[in-house]
């Protein structure tokens, strides 16, 4: 009962400050205006790694040295635009793992090399069939059109596709490249992409009003106060904690009401995404636990903590595709380094569940990690804050 009077004493005080509600409200919604403005409204993107996986069923014909397949993706990974690699080629053994990878943005398309693509070749060539006639073989493109990646990477396989067939019949045969697109994909823009990113930013921003709230305690001596009443240090931090999860329950609804309203197309759950809200306002707290230890004034506990939660935003791929830097691998997962924020674990939850339709439990391993993470992070600040203020 102590907590819940606590926390709502903080809402109170919290709803007289009308500049903190432009920071947790009018800011990320605005946010999602300016990203709207930059890539809702054009078809520019903002990849610049074409990274295409290709699966390859070929085989060699006996007494040749190879296959045309693996042929092709030499010549793929070989290619070049101004003197740069014009994409970069891996290859990959099963479909479900490569979808996997086109449905989280890490790779432009997947390309199938058929089986018998090496014998087909060989054999129309020594046919000498005619110009206008099709080689015999399916070669197959999958990835989701409503990505500039995908549509940079169809549009210059199609030329050096042909290209190939060409070198290697004599003549330019006409080529059917079949294309295949990702269930539930084909209208995502990167909008939509970076809409997920968005309300973790939001979120994020509770860092600043935790902060805030803790060093106008202390320095308005309330605090004091506090202790000489039978209310425990702990009781005043889960009464803190539980008036940033309220806040948390209205920033998610806020910031995905308007990013529907400027177009954002979700596919899933907006209560699943509100759970996910729930578990990062907990790191959120704990980043401005962290910093009420160190600062003494409310401006700047409230800038301080706002910094390190945007940059935790920024550094983890919530928003903008960052380099891969893999760490380990863990039950069949390339671990990034970034993964080990919680920002990260909670976009890619949010993209799953509200761009892919995914369910609670179809993705149990980020929500897994995000609610240690955040655990770690609230365990890390208020463990430092008893230890120095309490």
């Amino acid at each position: 009962m102590k907590i819940l009077v606590i926390a709502r004493k903080l809402l109170l005080e919290l709803w007289r400050e009308p500049m903190l509600w432009v920071l947790l409200f009018v800011f990320p919604i605005g946010f999602i205006w300016m990203y709207d403005l930059a890539f809702g409204q054009t078809e520019g993107g903002m990849g610049h790694y074409f990274k295409v996986l290709v699966i390859n069923e070929d085989q060699s014909l006996p007494g040749y040295e190879g296959s045309l397949g693996a042929k092709l993706i030499d010549s793929l990974a070989e290619s070049d635009l101004e003197g740069q690699p014009l994409f970069e080629i891996r290859p990959v053994g099963d479909r479900r793992q490569a979808e996997i990878l086109l449905r989280e943005r890490k790779a432009a398309a997947l390309l199938f090399i058929p089986a018998g693509f090496t014998q087909a070749i060989t054999q129309f060539r020594r046919e000498g069939s005619s110009p206008t006639a099709s080689p015999p073989f399916d070669i197959r493109l999958l990835g989701d059109p409503g990505t500039d990646n995908f549509v940079f990477v169809h549009g210059y396989l199609d030329g050096l596709l042909q290209e190939f067939i060409r070198a290697e019949v004599g003549w330019q045969p006409t080529l059917t490249i079949s294309y295949e697109f990702i269930p539930g994909t084909g209208t995502t823009s990167d909008f939509d992409y970076g809409v997920p990113g968005l309300i973790v930013f939001g979120l994020m921003l509770l860092s600043a009003s935790t902060a805030l709230i803790l060093v106008r305690e202390e320095t308005s001596g309330t605090i004091k106060r506090l202790r000489l009443a039978p209310i425990t240090s702990g009781e005043l931090l889960a009464g803190v904690l539980v008036s940033q999860m309220v806040l948390a329950l209205a920033i998610v609804p806020a910031t995905y009401a308007a990013a529907i309203a400027l177009g954002f197309q979700s596919r899933g759950s907006w209560l699943t995404a509100v759970g996910i809200g729930l578990l990062v306002s907990l790191s959120a707290v704990g980043i401005g636990l962290l910093t009420a230890c160190f600062t003494r004034s409310e401006s700047a506990a409230a800038n301080l903590s706002a910094s390190l939660g945007v940059m935790l935003v920024l550094l983890s791929d919530a928003m903008y595709p960052v380099p891969e830097v893999p760490i380990a691998t863990l039950f069949g997962r390339t671990i990034q380094v970034y993964d080990l924020l919680p920002t990260a674990q909670a976009a890619e939850a949010l993209r799953k569940v509200l761009m892919l339709g995914e369910s609670a439990g179809e993705i149990a391993f980020e929500i897994g990690a995000l609610a240690v993470l955040s655990l770690v992070f609230f365990l890390a600040g208020t463990g430092m804050y008893w230890k120095l203020k309490g």
